[in-house]
């Protein structure tokens, strides 16, 4: 769970911020951060490390941690802005029009907001859309060659997901000399073995001896 949490606050404060960045004080709206103890450790834990790095002054005599609130009754603070929103619109806005104009909206009226406010399309023909594939068509990978008799060295790094394992061996310029994938059988340390031997089959068989050093950890991400 603290896996989890971290994840969710680093996505976060990397994705919904835009990289822009939080300023003391900073409250913690909505359900999660008002019942999920955890979750709110992560954010204090986290954000005091950002301000930290971006050089964020902090109000003196204050811990960082304590500019990171949640406030009462914050799981209402959404629906608590709709009123407030509404309180400024027209008297006429939201009011019930009828069957037809609802049925009208659902159907027609969302999609002709959408086409109003949308922006202009990556392509406009076929002849844009084939050359936009081409540009971002991913390379053929071809696994590298080796002589007999020589000595292969290399960085392995192999990571395990939920649903499948995947490795691979760059050399030292860090290009791929080769690569190995395969659905999770439920058992981590086999898979990861098997990763080794996919590795060790393919360079063997176009030479005869390698040497490989472990690759550093990355974020959760482990590596062997």
């Amino acid at each position: 769970m603290a896996s989890l949490f971290e994840a969710i606050i680093l996505q976060n404060l990397s994705v919904l911020t835009r990289g822009h960045t939080l300023r003391p004080h900073v409250l913690l709206l909505g359900g999660p951060n008002s019942f999920i103890r955890g979750m709110r450790e992560a954010w204090q834990a986290n954000i005091p490390r950002m301000w930290q790095e971006r050089k964020v002054a902090v109000p003196e005599g204050s811990k960082p941690e304590d500019l990171i609130k949640v406030p009462q009754n914050a799981q209402y603070f959404a629906a608590m802005g709709a009123i407030e929103f509404g309180r400024a619109e027209d008297d006429c806005v939201g009011c019930y029009r009828g069957y037809d104009s609802l049925k009208h909206y659902i159907e027609y009226g969302r999609q002709e907001e959408k086409a109003k406010a949308g922006g202009k399309g990556l392509v406009e023909n076929v002849t844009e859309f084939e050359t936009f594939r081409e540009s971002y068509r991913p390379k053929k990978f071809t696994p590298a060659t080796f002589q007999k008799g020589s000595t292969v060295g290399g960085f392995i790094g192999i990571d395990g997901g939920s649903t499948s394992t995947k490795a691979v061996l760059l050399d030292e310029k860090g290009d791929i000399l080769c690569k190995a994938y395969q659905l999770s059988n439920g058992n981590p340390i086999q898979d990861t073995l098997e990763m080794f031997e996919n590795l060790r089959g393919q360079v063997e068989d176009r030479a005869p001896s390698w040497k490989c050093w472990e690759l550093p950890p990355l974020g959760m991400r482990r590596t062997f």
